[in-house]
């Protein structure tokens, strides 16, 4: 079979490109990607859930990292949406959340419940996704609108139409 039947990729000055050339240029773009994130959304890069640990015999949530970081929790009740509420807190190294059984026995059954920590300065809140417009929990600016322990299965405002 002759050789100018086969499909070859060929580079600048005719030489073949082989298969390592796209591997490498994927490899480059995400390097971008991360590295302008970095540069320009640094929060998104912030959340740091895998530091705050739950023990579940002291029902205690515990900062296992070498760094500061602000945590929120949020417990869902079994009675309805009047009774969820959220806690936020800035733990230390080896610090804990107060224990949970007060907030558990207010709550009248637990029925779910869900954490975020962020690498301290960013604070716990939410953000809208742009795909689903569902809102999630984030980490973000102290400037920003959307922080605070408000990550509930309550209604968000709605905008004024007027606006």
């Amino acid at each position: 079979m002759p050789s100018s039947n086969r499909l070859k990729f060929l580079g600048s000055g005719g030489k073949p490109i082989g298969c390592l050339f796209p591997v490498i240029a994927f490899l480059g773009l995400m390097a971008i990607g991360f590295v302008s994130t970095l540069l320009w959304k640094p929060e998104q890069l912030a959340k740091v859930n895998h530091c705050a640990t739950y023990n579940s015999a002291e029902l205690t949530y515990s900062n296992t990292c070498e760094f500061t970081i602000n945590m929120q929790y949020c417990l869902y009740s079994k009675q309805g949406v009047d009774q969820d509420f959220c806690r936020q807190f800035e733990l230390v190294p080896g610090a804990s959340t107060p224990s949970l059984n007060a907030d558990l026995a207010q709550l009248g059954g637990l029925l779910n419940n869900q954490k975020i920590a962020c690498k301290s300065p960013y604070l716990p809140g939410q953000r809208q996704n742009w795909n689903t417009k569902r809102w999630q929990p984030a980490c973000l600016e102290a400037d920003d609108p959307d922080v605070g322990p408000h990550v509930s299965r309550k209604p968000r405002a709605q905008p004024d139409e007027n606006f």
